[in-house]
């Protein structure tokens, strides 16, 4: 059996980054980059690139910045905040656990689960599992659905309550 990794993050309030530490020190970020839907992950001497397609059906593409190749890609579900992530060989899938968005998984084909608490500015990383690629996917992936759901609540904000202001 695998040693439990714990790990967390921070992010300022209005900021793109999110810097992960493990015992206190820093070992990686996860950066977005403004009107862009991409960020960038660093851990684990790892360079890789989140894109989010403007498709239809909704996905990102994970792709190792030195090789300029794609590693892997995100399914997301329209329906519900669920994703599934085929990554080197492997199927990943990705869920909240409860209904507060500040709990979430990501488990591969073996239910080895990296679990995850927090919301948008802190939180912790419980995993067995050691790569860097699939904690920093688990983030972005929360990120991602974060931003829809406050794009969401904008719109409806703008339908209901602007023509009456």
């Amino acid at each position: 059996m695998n040693d439990m990794i714990v790990l967390s993050w921070k992010k300022g309030l209005f900021r793109c980054v999110y810097q992960l530490f493990a015992n206190g020190n820093k070992i990686g970020q996860l950066k977005e980059k403004r009107w862009s839907q991409s960020a960038i992950g660093v851990s684990g001497g790892k360079n890789i690139l989140f894109r989010v397609k403007n498709s239809f059906v909704q996905s990102t593409d994970i792709i190792d910045i030195e090789s300029g190749l794609t590693i892997g890609r995100i399914k997301y579900n329209c329906w519900w905040p669920k994703a599934k992530v085929e990554m080197e060989g492997k199927t990943y899938s990705w869920s909240f656990t409860n209904i507060w968005t500040t709990k979430w998984k990501i488990a591969d084909e073996e239910n080895n689960e990296v679990k995850f608490s927090g919301h948008s500015v802190k939180g912790q990383v419980y995993s067995p599992i050691t790569d860097s690629k699939i904690l920093l996917t688990g983030l972005f992936i929360a990120n991602y659905y974060w931003q829809l759901h406050i794009t969401y609540l904008a719109c409806v904000f703008a339908l209901f309550f602007i023509p009456w202001l």
